[in-house]
């Protein structure tokens, strides 16, 4: 599922997220948001400093999850876009974490 706003419109609170490095030449700590469906955006530029930097020193074990969620369907014919909100537990880790490149499948 490549189209961001399906993948939002099917996404449900409490689902695990993670994080891939998306840095361009504006931002070069951008990071990906994606859950098992696909993409949900991009975190925003003053989380995404503080995070990219300890997920590059590969010593940031995380776990991000869904917090909030109003699909474009539940807002009003002006909005233009989903707010999806993230909440993420951290900790450091003394031996590398391998970075993330899924989650645990859910039943929808």
């Amino acid at each position: 599922m490549n189209n961001r706003a399906e993948v939002i419109e099917k996404s449900l609170i409490g689902e695990e997220v993670y994080f891939v490095g998306a840095a361009n030449e504006y931002d070069p700590f951008r990071l990906e948001v994606f859950s098992e469906l696909g993409s949900l955006g991009y975190l925003d530029s003053y989380i995404s400093e503080t995070i990219m930097p300890l997920m590059e020193s590969k010593r940031l074990d995380y776990t991000a999850r869904i917090a909030e969620l109003v699909k474009l369907s539940e807002r009003n014919k002006h909005a233009k876009s989903s707010i999806v909100g993230i909440s993420i537990d951290a900790k450091m880790s003394d031996i590398p974490v391998p970075p993330k490149t899924s989650v645990p499948h859910i039943e929808r």
